[in-house]
């Protein structure tokens, strides 16, 4: 049975079936079933190193073989045989083949193989065997479980069965064996006993055997102690721990003089499994920290001499996973005085084993993040459980342990290398942090769980962990979750949720800084760790606004809050300006144009509910437009920037100006009571304006936004105010000379000449009509107008449109272009125009019998139609139509 996920899952059945008897087998079914994957994949390997070799003889058996033809002369091909042609098939066997197909007749003795015989390729498949094996997922759980790994499996997987076995022989032997309570664990002692000289005495012979042998009897040993202590009452609590120090004295003196982790392993497992397996559920805490504490020391001497970080994870985890689940369950505020001092000796254990291995390594820069960001980690969240009620104390708690850490980076300065020195003083500063939103009402598990996963994500990337990545970002997510499951408090400036708020959001963007530092040709599969940097950094900005603006909003109302949220995005900007420049960061400028469609979005709601120039106003949005102004003009030397890049942040920037100032002045003439259509007409004048100032502007030189993009932007906007001008009102208008020169036609008509100007050097020929058809509209627009004013019609569609002088007036108006337009063409010899105008006097006799002829007995009518056919003879004479050849020529012309 080869496949791995087939054996992981019969031994993970096995687990469930163990369980069903007794819940301690439960805590074994994980094991069994990583235990079963391991196997299966070392069967798979065995299997291929062994086709690997089969194939590796075969090949050098080939290659030393002698050829029967090599003692014998060949003879010579006859000259008379004709050559056989190039494309003809070699159908002889090669050289290898045909040794091996040849009898062995010769006595010559085969010549010695080479080294690497040219034919014999194991590299390939070797390659394809550490190609397999190098993939992160397995190669995480080989470093995991590595005491578990190699050797022998069936003595590995018969001492685990049996060490289980024991444990529930033990407790089935207590409820219904008839025997007495000594002899049965004298039995089961003798047996450990045995077990462990044997052992002892197989180890120079085979050794990985005799380890695994004591291990198994030293697992054994520590059971039976602590079951004669716990569940019956043969020894007292003195000889108990007595006996458990000299077993945990032996087991690390056997695995110091053998150089054995793997013994250590199986020894320490078993130790830790003892309590678990023996349990009633019943006894003193005090007894079973008291034995971990042994345990500890004992692993903590090992560690002292040997770096085995197998063995440190191990008992990492059995001591902190046993004392959270003790803590959740059986833990009350009476216990605290005979659990702190255990949980405070178990911190400075591991914090010992994770700084002794930098330091005894510092040829290798290399840390155990584990340990060493976990400890902290799994010390805090064991003094919450324990001070729960007590936050203030938590607060000294981590102001406490911080200046441990810093007090560790100033005595270690000096010979300490550089990543265990940045990692005390990082751990130092997470928890000194800690300690002042601690001393407030809130959460502490997101703070810790964020500046955690921050620090852990940089050690990480230094290092190249995968999966240490991949749980700093989990950290981060767990903080926010976290966060989100506080309870609602009191809206002051004392509220903990918004100062907790405000250090998650720095968290993620310090994970995007350290992505941008330490991320380069990164990755995981197809995914490069580094693309994560520009999402990490919009979220982390993100929630720190959304943060004010949630505090704001909760604390203040009106107008208020709107102030305090310009000046909060301002003092973003300026920070991350500062940030940019001195972090050498140039993802950080684009936080500029985040800036600048947040104050966008700003002024909008603000000129809605108040004037932007009243009171603090004025003062404010000046101070805002200046400011952002500088911080965008101002670039970063270091930073490479395109110029899309530059012209993006201009344009945005130029964009919310623009709005700024459109808005101020509309405001403004809205307090002279001017109609809507007037103000329309001004901010038309005003974007025009602009169109063709800014090109010009001599502080924008070598600004392309400036130069093209805002141009062309407040153009559209002129557009767009142009069409929106032409259905307004005239009437109501209190600037206004004469019906002809009232702020509607003066505004379009000034608009329409600066977007003709603008238009000809990008469209050409086309701008010009597209001027002549707008101009025409505009033209038409005016007639109606004046017309509503002079005669006092109503702006109606109806009522404009049943009006006869106003039917005159177009029909006379009409002519008049075409007459124009067919002159104009004369003028440019072109027949262009003189059908644009003969389209123009057509439109209009239609609309003299579409229209007026229904009502032609009116004076008005009469006049339309007098007046439109003495035009029409007068163009006829002096605009004829241009000759056919000449219209060849008309390009030119209307070029020139």
């Amino acid at each position: 049975m080869r496949n791995p996920l087939l054996l992981a899952g019969l031994l993970t059945l096995f687990g469930l079936l163990l369980s069903a008897f007794s819940s301690a087998a439960l805590v074994a079914t994980p094991v069994l079933a990583l235990l079963g994957y391991v196997l299966g994949r070392q069967f798979q390997q065995e299997h291929a190193l062994q086709e690997l070799r089969e194939q590796i003889h075969t090949l050098t058996s080939a290659s030393s073989a002698t050829p029967t033809s090599s003692t014998t002369e060949r003879p010579a091909p006859a000259a008379a045989a004709p050559q056989a042609p190039e494309d003809n098939l070699d159908w002889s066997l090669p050289e290898e083949l045909s040794a091996q197909a040849a009898p062995q007749t010769s006595t010559q003795p085969a010549p010695r193989p080479r080294a690497t015989a040219p034919n014999a390729q194991p590299a390939p498949a070797a390659r394809t065997s550490t190609d397999e094996s190098s993939d992160w997922i397995e190669r995480g759980l080989l470093v995991a479980w590595q005491w578990l790994i190699g050797g022998n499996p069936a003595v590995k997987v018969g001492l685990v069965v049996l060490f289980f076995g024991v444990g529930f022989l033990l407790r089935y032997a207590s409820e219904h064996v008839q025997l007495s309570i000594t002899g049965r664990l004298s039995g089961v002692a003798a047996a450990g006993l045995a077990l462990l000289g044997l052992g002892w005495y197989l180890r120079q012979q085979q050794r990985l055997y005799a380890l695994l042998l004591q291990g198994g009897a030293l697992g054994l040993l520590y059971m039976t102690v602590f079951a004669a202590f716990r569940l019956y009452p043969i020894l007292e609590a003195s000889s108990a721990f007595i006996l458990l120090t000299l077993l945990a004295a032996l087991s690390a003196a056997l695995a110091l003089r053998q150089d054995a982790r793997g013994l250590a392993s199986f020894a320490l497992a078993g130790g830790f499994l003892a309590p678990i397996l023996a349990s009633t559920g019943q006894g003193s805490h005090v007894h079973l920290f008291a034995y971990y504490a042994l345990l500890n020391l004992a692993l903590a001497f090992i560690a002292w001499h040997k770096h085995w970080r197998e063995l440190n994870l191990l008992g990492f985890a059995f001591t902190f996973v046993i004392g959270v689940l003790w803590g959740v369950n059986q833990y009350q505020p009476a216990l605290l005085a005979s659990t702190e001092p255990f949980l405070l000796l178990f911190f400075a254990l591991y914090l010992m084993i994770s700084v002794r291995f930098p330091l005894q390594s510092q040829h290798k820069p290399w840390l155990d993040n584990s340990l060493l960001f976990g400890t902290p980690l799994a010390f805090t969240g064991l003094q919450y459980l324990l001070l729960w009620d007590q936050q203030s104390w938590l607060a000294v708690s981590c102001l406490l342990s911080g200046l441990l850490y810093a007090g560790l980076f100033v005595l270690l300065r000096q010979r300490a290398p550089t990543l265990l020195k940045e990692a005390l003083l990082g751990i130092a500063l997470v928890l000194l942090s800690m300690s002042i939103p601690l001393a407030l009402p809130g959460d502490w598990t997101a703070i810790s769980w964020a500046l955690e996963g921050a620090l852990l994500l940089r050690f990480a990337l230094l290092q190249q962990r995968h999966w240490s990545i991949v749980m700093s970002l989990l950290l981060q997510l767990g903080a926010w979750l976290s966060l989100a499951e506080m309870p609602s408090q009191a809206a002051d400036w004392g509220n903990s949720q918004f100062y907790c708020a405000l250090i998650l959001s720095a968290a993620l963007i310090c994970c995007a800084l350290w992505l941008q530092r330490h991320a380069h040709g990164l990755q995981l599969g197809r995914l490069a760790w580094r693309q994560l940097q520009p999402i990490l950094l919009a979220l982390g900005l993100a929630a720190w606004l959304a943060s004010w603006a949630w505090h704001i909003e909760a604390l203040y109302h009106d107008l208020v809050r709107w102030q305090l949220m310009l000046c909060v995005i301002i003092a973003s900007v300026l920070l991350a300006r500062g940030a940019e420049w001195l972090l050498r960061w140039p993802m950080l400028g684009h936080t500029h144009n985040a800036a600048s469609v947040l104050l966008a979005l700003l002024v909008v709601g603000y000129s809605a509910q108040a004037s932007l120039l009243g009171g603090y106003g004025f003062l404010l949005w000046a101070s805002a437009a200046v400011l952002h102004s500088v911080v965008v003009f101002s670039q970063t030397p270091q930073a490479e920037l395109s110029s899309r890049t530059l012209a993006l942040r201009h344009t945005l920037n130029g964009v919310w100006l623009m709005l700024l100032l459109a808005l101020c002045v509309d405001q403004r003439m809205e307090l002279l009571n001017l109609a809507l259509s007037e103000r329309l007409g001004i901010q038309l004048i005003l974007f025009s304006a602009l169109s063709m100032a800014l090109p010009r502007a001599t502080w924008a030189a070598g600004q392309p936004a400036y130069q093209r993009q805002l141009p062309s932007i407040s153009a559209l906007i002129s557009i767009i105010l142009w069409l929106l001008l032409c259905p307004s009102d005239p009437q109501g208008m209190h600037i206004s000379l004469t019906p002809l020169l009232n702020l509607l036609d003066i505004s379009q008509l000034v608009a329409l000449g600066v977007l003709w100007h603008l238009a000809r050097s990008r469209f050409g020929q086309d701008a010009n009509r597209l001027a002549l058809l707008a101009g025409f509209v505009l033209l038409n627009l005016s007639a109606v107008r004046s017309a509503a004013l002079i005669w006092d019609l109503p702006w109606q569609i109806g009522a404009l449109w049943a009006s006869d002088s106003l039917q005159t007036l177009l029909a006379i108006l009409w002519t008049l272009c075409g007459a124009a337009s067919m002159s104009l063409s004369r003028w440019r010899t072109s027949r262009v125009y003189w059908f644009a105008g003969a389209a123009l006097l057509g439109a209009a006799v239609l609309k003299l019998f579409a229209v007026d002829l229904g009502q032609s007995g009116t004076l008005a009518r009469i006049i339309s139609f007098i007046a439109v056919g003495a035009l029409l003879l007068v163009i006829g004479y002096i605009a004829p139509l241009p000759p056919a050849d000449d219209a060849s020529n008309t390009r030119h012309k209307e070029a020139a």
